[in-house]
């Protein structure tokens, strides 16, 4: 299997057992508003999330079980499922770059952000809003 189809299958994995979200197909036509963007990334190995502002604050109040304002615990809550999806991926095709993965790092964006490298560029939908991953490997 290719590492995208295994990247592909835990993020939906983690994202059922971890946040209640089940993979649906895609919409016919989505805006593409991404607020959060989420990466790894060392000499070997990037990884990036995109999450809009709505599908932020779902998995949030998902994980943390509650139904308020989760403005203050988005940031926390995508670097704790970027840390899930990195881990799992990493220990299931690159299991020598295990001790070398690093924290994931968050940052609010605009919905223009571009990649300044060439990624493989998916989407995965959940409740009718779109996350957006890439991935590469680089040597």
């Amino acid at each position: 299997m290719e590492p995208i189809q295994i990247l592909k299958g835990t993020i939906s994995n983690i994202l059922q057992k971890m946040f209640f979200l089940i993979e649906e197909s895609p919409l016919d036509e989505f805006i593409e508003k991404y607020e959060f963007h989420t990466f790894v990334k060392n000499k070997d190995l990037e990884i990036h999330l995109l999450f809009t502002k709505d599908f932020a604050e779902e998995i949030t109040r998902n994980f943390l079980g509650i139904n308020e304002d989760v403005d203050d615990d988005i940031e926390d809550c995508i670097k704790e499922i970027t840390n899930m999806i990195c881990g799992n991926f990493v220990g299931e095709c690159f299991p020598e770059l295990e001790k070398s993965l690093p924290l994931p790092e968050s940052k609010r964006i605009n919905h223009e952000f571009h990649f300044n490298r060439k990624f493989s560029i998916e989407r995965l939908f959940y409740n009718s809003q779109p996350m957006k991953f890439a991935f590469a490997k680089l040597f």
